[in-house]
């Protein structure tokens, strides 16, 4: 407590609905990555449960991103940008989970098989330089290894399209036609994976600096395929943005995330996938830490725009 001038500032915890009050927050345990998540939905400040339905926009790292959804009001009445009204549902961790959430998310966000980046290739020296962040504790970090050495996200794509929408959609009005995904960097990855997937629930995506390793990604693979087979991706939309910070400043963002996010870009602009809404974008002036924000909003004014009235 602090006392001064007879005015005391006591210290309290803020309510939940104090920060999102529109958000309603469960729990649910899936079968197919045997673990526990968090699930925060965000309605529209407009929302009507008798309405015909609204898009769905899943986003993992919710843990993280939630804390978009503090802004859902202003972009609901922005008359610059106006968007549809729409679901954020952000995918994240609780307990144990939450804690390790550095290494939790890579089971969940790295495709099966997934080829790592060179500095992740000695285990004593990638130990040591995660020891140094202090983002995790020994156990935490040699959990991190071993997810890294065994991802699932086939498991997590399970647990979203079986067993988190159906309960979502159950709960919630749902326009299943527009039903969308958007990821940071692991998560960015995981997005893009997605895409390439042909996910038959996620034809909307967005990914911002996804760990895209430059000649080595399954999804650079996976593009070729698709260009060699002529697969038909009518009804399918992408976003996928990097930082130009990631590109031009030394640092690992430029093998890790830039080198390959650029090659999937040049991929896909100069042999486009039949019947693909593709867009791509350099942000000017962002870096791995502050890029996120700027794709996110991007991505939802290209594809869920409302009309402006003149």
């Amino acid at each position: 407590m602090i006392k001064k001038n007879e005015i005391e500032l006591q210290s309290a915890r803020p309510s939940f609905e104090a920060v999102f009050p529109t958000t309603d927050y469960y729990e649910i345990q899936s079968k197919h990555v045997g673990a526990r998540f968090a699930v925060w939905v965000t309605k529209p400040a407009t929302f009507d449960p008798d309405h015909t339905g609204y898009p769905a926009i899943y986003a993992p790292d919710g843990n993280m991103f939630v804390g978009t959804a503090s802004n859902m009001g202003m972009l609901a009445t922005d008359p610059i940008n106006p968007l549809k009204p729409f679901l954020l549902i952000s995918v994240g961790y609780v307990g144990k989970d939450a804690t390790n959430i550095w290494a939790v998310r890579s089971r969940d966000l790295l495709p099966p098989d997934e080829p790592l980046g060179k500095s992740i290739e000695n285990k004593a020296e990638w130990i040591a330089g995660m020891e140094a962040t202090g983002l995790l504790d020994r156990e935490g970090i040699e959990l991190y290894w071993h997810y890294l050495q065994n991802p699932a996200g086939d498991n997590f794509t399970q647990f979203l399209e079986e067993e988190l929408h159906p309960a979502i959609a159950a709960s919630y009005p749902i326009e299943p036609s527009k039903t969308g995904l958007y990821g940071f960097s692991f998560g960015g990855l995981y997005a893009t994976y997605l895409a390439m997937r042909r996910s038959s629930l996620f034809k909307t995506i967005g990914a911002g600096s996804p760990g895209i390793m430059a000649g080595r990604s399954r999804v650079l693979a996976m593009y070729d395929q698709h260009i060699e087979r002529q697969t038909d991706f009518s009804g399918y939309d992408m976003l996928l943005g990097v930082m130009e910070r990631e590109i031009t400043v030394p640092s690992p963002y430029q093998d890790l995330v830039a080198a390959g996010t650029t090659e999937f870009m040049q991929k896909a602009n100069r042999n486009r996938l039949q019947g693909w809404n593709f867009c791509s974008e350099i942000f000017a002036n962002e870096s791995h830490a502050t890029g996120s924000p700027a794709v996110w909003h991007h991505f939802l004014r290209e594809f869920y725009s409302a009309k402006s009235a003149d």
